[in-house]
């Protein structure tokens, strides 16, 4: 056996997780082998991520009950930095977005506080077409934050929907018909309303994203990353930025 090198947990913790989705249990296996002073430790912490569904493929159908003062309802989704769930937070009586991070993103200490940091950075935006982050914290090992919860689905979901339709041809009730399709009820233009064409609704998306995207950078934060899949399309057919990424802050009121 090779002799323990007593790496700091954090690095270990986040070398365990890579080889874990490289490797599989073999791969974690022949790490801890090297650390066994500090084996049963990564391997609880593992576990931990395992049950929020942070690692592994296979997700059952229970979720865990709480993460700090948050009761979890439901997972709406995954994605390349973490997990996101539908929680209430009792003491406000509210319903909020919960979305966990990746360790391999987070669990470097610089990487943490920095992460602290931006939050708090983002959590300062206030504006139409940005959904609220409202907090940061972490519970135990695991670092997560909390979002408006929005009721919709992503642009991407709905091009998806949309996507047999000639563009040419499609019409705002097409969209409002694809967003109801996906969940969202008999959508209805407001009376009287004038029937608009898909690229006069597009260019309404590009407009309120081009004003969100202009005030966070105004305000000192620059978002990196906007594909269809971080824009939300809520019921009420606007477009909302979310998902603002790590290293995405600047120093306020530069340029």
């Amino acid at each position: 056996m090779a002799p323990d090198r007593s790496v700091p947990d954090d690095e270990l913790l986040a070398d365990a997780v890579q080889r874990l989705e490289s490797g599989g249990q073999p791969a974690v296996d022949e790490l801890l082998a090297q650390h066994p002073g500090q084996a049963e430790a990564i391997r609880d912490k593992l576990r931990v991520l395992v049950r929020f569904g942070m690692l592994g493929r296979a997700q059952g159908t229970q979720i865990p009950e709480r993460l700090g003062e948050f009761v979890l309802r439901e997972r709406l989704g995954s994605g390349g930095m973490g997990v996101v769930y539908l929680a209430e937070q009792p003491s406000l009586r509210r319903q909020v977005a919960v979305k966990l991070i990746r360790p391999d993103s987070l669990y470097f200490p610089k990487a943490r506080e920095r992460f602290r940091r931006e939050v708090e950075a983002i959590a300062g935006l206030q504006h139409p077409s940005i959904v609220r982050v409202f907090s940061a914290n972490v519970d135990g090992e695991l670092p997560y934050f909390t979002m408006e919860r929005v009721e919709g689905v992503s642009l991407e979901q709905l091009l998806d929907e949309l996507r047999a339709a000639a563009p040419a041809r499609l019409t705002e009730a097409d969209v409002r018909a694809a967003l109801a399709a996906l969940g969202g009820g008999a959508l209805v233009a407001p009376p009287g309303a004038r029937q608009r064409g898909w690229v006069e609704v597009a260019c309404q998306w590009v407009q309120e994203l081009a004003d969100a995207l202009d005030y966070a950078h105004r305000h000192g934060v620059v978002h990196r990353d906007v594909p269809p899949s971080n824009v939300m399309n809520p019921w009420s057919l606007r477009a909302l930025l979310l998902a603002f990424g790590l290293e995405s802050t600047q120093g306020a009121g530069k340029p």
